[in-house]
């Protein structure tokens, strides 16, 4: 049986830091008994970007189930999510890279008015 969670949160510089803390918070909740600091750091640069591309209010939805866990990061901004290879003198857009790296799988989900990226990550 699964556990969600979800929570609205403003654009804002802080909404990440809260974010991260809320995700942490309810993780202990829901007994995750994976890493709590790899979803933490996923939620933060999920979030990050939605706030910095969006601008709009964010929406981090987590789902607790038998073999994982999956976040999802939504938002009602336009636009299309490109992963992209960042340079190593860029000082940012690494953010889908390293969710694509830590996660167990990631994708988006495109809707008429809104897209959401998740990720899913499975229990050590």
């Amino acid at each position: 049986m699964g556990a969600v969670r979800s929570k609205a949160f403003p654009s804002e510089v802080e909404t990440a830091s809260e974010a991260r803390h809320w995700a942490e918070a309810m993780l202990g909740e829901m007994g995750w008994a994976g890493s709590v600091d790899e979803v933490v750091l996923l939620v933060s640069e999920l979030v990050t970007n939605a706030v910095r591309h969006a601008g709009l209010k964010v929406r981090v939805t987590l789902y607790r189930h038998d073999d994982g866990l999956w976040v999802s990061v939504t938002d009602a901004g336009p636009g299309k999510v490109t992963l992209r290879h960042a340079e190593p003198t860029d000082v940012n857009g690494r953010g889908l890279e390293i969710v694509a790296q830590v996660s167990g799988a990631w994708g988006v989900i495109a809707e008429a008015e809104s897209k959401s990226v998740w990720f899913e990550l499975t229990k050590a």
